[in-house]
């Protein structure tokens, strides 16, 4: 995995179905799957053109999702927000 596709998939996880915290989760699932594919392309350099189509693959549902979610969750200040990025980042620890 290129330092390039590490960085795009970062830019997926910036942008911010279900209720709030489901969506939340959701959020951090393809999180967690996207750092786990870096982790086994750089343990497993071999692997890499095959582990870049399954990125590539994540990457597009996890774009998909990102503009779902950024729709639905507009207002920062709102309640709901609040709920989706506190379930976000409580997912992304429990996946560390």
């Amino acid at each position: 995995m290129t330092i390039l596709g590490a960085f795009m998939f970062a830019s997926v996880l910036l942008t911010s179905c279900g209720g709030p915290e489901a969506d939340g989760k959701k959020m951090a699932d393809c999180a967690c799957e996207g750092m786990q594919l870096m982790k086994e392309a750089q343990e497993n350099p071999e692997k890499e053109d095959d582990l870049k189509a399954e990125f590539e693959k994540l990457e597009e549902k996890c774009d998909k999702l990102g503009d779902e979610m950024e729709k639905k969750y507009k207002d920062e200040e709102s309640e709901d927000f609040k709920a989706f990025e506190k379930a976000f980042e409580k997912a992304l620890k429990d996946c560390e």
